[in-house]
């Protein structure tokens, strides 16, 4: 707008000087007081009139340019105190940060590949500090990646296991117990193994109090015994209700390797301990979330028959009563 006002009055003083030169040339009053001086100044004048007329239009090209240039299409216009249109810098830069928190976020939901050697490590870690509940499920863990422990590495365990408990004093029975639980769960083949452990959980229940001479047992206590029978994998949560059995575990996924585990190594050898758990119909092993796993309808019937059947075999018994959660 002040553009506008600025080219009309320099066209109207221009539009004056034109026609006083003309009068000064037909006759050379002052302040001209010659023809060729007026002459110079209708000159200028006609030069200043047609700028005069072009400015305007060279207004409207440099805010054209103006505006393109400065056009930021992701953030919206703001007014200021004059009304003028500007940038909302902080709305911009909130934009920015959104792409980049989603760019992040997209790289962050992509899974890390699994490092055995680091798991390995850290099992040894686990169970260098006695913490033989977590190295249990750090082993079984590596069942939901489709793997195992390398022999080697098997042999390495076992013997770092056994380089702590077989230290520990006969009196220490939980610590004992918690031991070779975890040396029984990792070679089931051992049997020194099982029997230790049978002799500890024999000495625990006998200082507690808590044998079992029924031969069925009520829901508050099977799910105790279940409890003692599965503490190897470190159940987050175990439960009996009108005989049926849910295990829950600190694992992401359920496999049928896991549930045979389970049953055949952990559950099934209530039969030569004080842990009874006759009259247990089903078993439920779920994992993390208690959204996925496997039912076994037969509870503990065929227990005898599990722990007796070759490694080759104990799949296709367990999976003969088994169907998903």
């Amino acid at each position: 707008m002040i553009m506008f006002i600025a080219a009309a009055l320099l066209l109207l003083l221009a539009v004056v000087a034109i026609f006083a030169s003309l009068l000064g040339i037909i006759y050379p009053f002052a302040p001209f007081r010659t023809r060729n001086r007026a002459a110079k100044t209708l000159a200028v004048s006609v030069a200043g009139g047609i700028f005069a007329l072009f400015l305007p239009i060279m207004s409207l090209g440099w805010e054209g340019s103006e505006g393109k240039s400065g056009t930021v299409p992701s953030a919206p216009l703001v007014r200021n105190d004059v009304g003028e249109g500007k940038v909302d810098s902080s709305q911009a830069q909130s934009n920015f940060q959104h792409d980049d928190a989603t760019i992040s976020t997209q790289s962050d939901l992509e899974p890390e590949p699994f490092d055995y050697d680091e798991h390995l490590a850290e099992t040894k870690s686990l169970i260098a500090d006695g913490d033989w509940k977590a190295a249990r499920t750090h082993i079984d863990a590596l069942s939901a990646e489709n793997l195992m422990l390398a022999p080697t590495d098997e042999a390495d365990i076992e013997a770092l296991a056994l380089s702590i408990v077989r230290p520990l004093p006969a009196s220490d029975t939980r610590g004992n117990l918690d031991g070779y639980q975890f040396l029984s769960a990792l070679v089931p083949s051992d049997e020194t193994y099982s029997a230790k452990t049978s002799k500890y959980r024999r000495a625990l229940a006998n200082r507690a109090g808590e044998g079992q001479s029924a031969s069925t047992a009520s829901d508050h206590v099977l799910q105790k015994n279940a409890h003692e029978l599965v503490w190897g994998w470190g159940p987050k949560k175990v439960v009996v209700k009108e005989g049926n059995l849910a295990v829950v575990l600190p694992l992401a996924r359920i496999t049928p390797l896991i549930q045979n585990a389970v049953i055949a190594h952990g559950l099934c050898s209530h039969s030569f301990t004080e842990f009874n758990l006759d009259g247990l119909k089903s078993i439920v092993i779920l994992n993390q979330t208690a959204s996925q796993g496997f039912v076994y309808e037969k509870g503990v019937q065929d227990c005898a028959s599990l722990m007796d059947a070759p490694s080759d075999e104990l799949e296709w018994r367990i999976a003969a009563y088994t169907h998903w959660y």
